[in-house]
């Protein structure tokens, strides 16, 4: 259940260009008569399980074993559902004990009920019939990311010293100075206000009457190259997008105003460093390890159980501990904290121009493309967000900027978000 960027190139049937991609949600017979779909095996997988996996279970004192969650040992106590006897032992079975003991050793009826996998009747192998190059089930354009895109300004509007709103129409202008109460002055500021600081923008916009609204948006949409916003999604309610003011999901790439968007990153990054400058003075690289690196440290990967003992760790460090009492950085980073002390001590090595370049170098970065029929990706987008097999930030972000440079400016360029 993951949603996710997808930038198409060059391609005006978005149908077309996602078609070999869906994840075929057909019937048995239909999926085995579509083009897209092949039987693909999963022998390996279930054999190395069979191999290494173990099961845990609960030796009673007559010699017999219990699953964990047998009745016998619900509570239902404080959110503990399950709770063994601390006087019994916890013991650990191979696969192939867990099928002789539960399935009277019949591999078969394991695999069914554990894995839901098919048997081919031709090659014997189990697996399931599905699209290998499957990556999404449901997709629309720009639904969650709705206005990717940051237009150019019309040159037109650009040349000579005049203000740009003075190129609109004159009763568009007059309308708007009449019913705003406006300079000409005002209102050009008013358009850059919102290239700007959109938050302060819209305090003020919002508070003009619906119709002057319409018409100041329409106007002030004027000014741009053309492009063509996206669907809304479900929880859009506002009547008037204005997030989408000077921003489209389609249009030629040249339209396509990157030095700006790169800007806002840069403004960004820009105010992240001066924010945590205060604690990178006072904490050097040496006295603090990010929570990636302290992944490694543990050996998360290999000794899952360890990640108490690695959280613990973490947030006993100084650093941590010094921005946890820091109510502003608390308020406005809650949810990035971890990841922006990763970009800063890991990715960066606490180097402010690398810093910035990093953030300038995500911008308009999705997460997949697909160009030339091929889909590139980040990663593997599985439910919940999580990722498989994912590449470094740095190298995805040099990858797509190579591909995009390499790219005419008269190619299409379509934003859409995709679900798995």
């Amino acid at each position: 259940m993951s949603h996710f960027t997808v930038i198409v190139f060059g391609e005006e049937d978005i149908d077309k260009a996602l078609h070999p991609f869906w994840e075929l949600d057909l019937d048995e017979e239909e999926l085995k008569k579509d083009e897209r779909c092949e039987f693909v095996s999963y022998d390996e997988e279930i054999k190395k399980d069979i191999e290494t996996k173990t099961f845990t279970y609960v030796k009673m004192p007559d010699g017999t074993l219990k699953s964990p969650y047998d009745e016998e040992f619900k509570v239902n106590i404080g959110g503990v559902r399950y709770k063994v006897p601390e006087n019994l032992e916890k013991v650990e079975i191979s696969t192939k004990e867990f099928i002789e003991m539960k399935y009277n050793g019949d591999v078969e009826e394991y695999i069914q009920e554990n894995y839901g996998y098919q048997k081919n009747p031709d090659t014997g192998e189990w697996g399931l019939w599905e699209n290998p190059k499957a990556k999404w089930d449901w997709y629309q354009i720009g639904g969650r990311w709705r206005g990717y895109f940051p237009l150019k300004l019309k040159a037109s509007n650009m040349i000579g010293d005049g203000l740009i709103v003075e190129s609109l129409e004159k009763e568009v202008l007059e309308e708007l100075k009449r019913e705003t109460g406006y300079s000409v002055g005002e209102i050009n500021n008013l358009f850059f206000l919102h290239r700007e600081n959109k938050k302060k923008f819209e305090s003020i916009v919002k508070n003009f009457p619906v119709d002057i609204q319409y018409t100041m948006f329409n106007a002030f949409h004027s000014l741009y190259v053309e492009g063509s916003i996206g669907e809304k999604t479900w929880f859009d309610r506002d009547i008037i997008q204005w997030e989408t003011l000077g921003y489209t999901d389609r249009t030629f790439k040249g339209n396509i105003d990157v030095d700006f968007e790169k800007g806002v990153y840069e403004k960004m990054a820009v105010d992240i460093w001066k924010d945590f400058k205060p604690f990178i003075t006072k904490y050097s690289h040496t006295q603090f390890l990010p929570w990636n690196e302290v992944l490694k440290k543990f050996d998360i990967n290999n000794d899952s159980k360890r990640i108490d003992e690695a959280r613990d760790f973490y947030h006993k460090q100084p650093l941590v501990v010094a921005l946890s009492n820091n109510k502003a950085i608390q308020k406005k980073y809650i949810w990035d904290l971890s990841t922006v002390l990763e970009e800063i001590f890991s990715y960066c090595n606490v180097n402010r121009k690398a810093f910035i370049e990093l953030y300038r170098n995500r911008a308009l970065v999705p997460f997949a493309f697909i160009l030339n029929g091929e889909w590139y990706e980040k990663g593997e987008m599985g439910w919940w967000a999580i990722v498989h097999n994912e590449k470094s930030e740095n190298e995805w972000n040099k990858f797509f900027w190579k591909k995009w440079n390499e790219i005419p400016d008269d190619t299409l360029i379509t934003l859409v978000d995709c679900h798995i």
